[in-house]
């Protein structure tokens, strides 16, 4: 009896796997390379399949073409800690393509969560959508205890070039202690590109 028992385990296990594929593919094919208009995701589910892709998702002018329909099921899709983290991160990142009010809300509130991969998303993501607009959000996290926001927030003023931002980094320079961080905000206040964010 045994082996019916694992053979009808391993059938379902391949037809749920082969559903999911379908899904993502399909998914996918909405916003495939040569399609202006992608359909909007219609469920949490159609996110989270856009999301999943192996080679590919969705660009932000994707997501912008998909429209605000879209923000709420982002979000759900970020708040849901069943769902898997890198999709999660993927979800934060999308939301660097609308500049409502409520995008803003979301990433402001993500900026406080305890996991460091969230948060330096959501300051990609804010800066992204709302340009040195956001410096006020931004520069706080430079004193954040993870490199990794630290060094997010670093580029991020960087980026925005303003002589509020310079200031800010200046300021910093002094207080940062870890040298790679140091060497990227010397590199951001000469005004080098640095790394691109990944």
């Amino acid at each position: 009896m045994r082996l019916p028992t694992f053979a009808l385990a391993l059938a379902l296990f391949t037809t749920t796997a082969s559903v999911a594929t379908a899904s993502v593919a399909r998914a996918q094919d909405e916003v495939g390379p040569g399609r202006e208009d992608p359909a909007p995701p219609r469920t949490r589910a159609d996110v989270i399949a856009l999301l999943s892709g192996f080679e590919s998702t969705p660009t932000l002018d994707a997501w912008r073409a998909m429209g605000p329909t879209t923000i709420p099921l982002l979000r759900a899709t970020i708040d849901d800690a069943r769902t898997p983290g890198f999709v999660r991160l993927r979800a934060v990142h999308a939301l660097g393509a609308f500049t409502t009010s409520e995008v803003r809300t979301t990433l402001r509130r993500l900026l406080r969560r305890s996991e460091g991969l969230v948060v330096r998303e959501a300051v990609l993501a804010l800066t992204t959508a709302f340009g040195a607009a956001s410096e006020p959000d931004v520069a706080p996290l430079l004193s954040h205890s993870d490199t990794a926001v630290r060094e997010a927030a670093i580029d991020a003023l960087g980026r925005m070039g303003t002589a509020g931002a310079r200031s800010r980094l200046q300021a910093h320079l002094a207080q940062e202690r870890d040298e790679v961080l140091r060497e990227r905000v010397q590199e951001r206040l000469r005004g080098g590109a640095g790394s691109s964010p990944g």
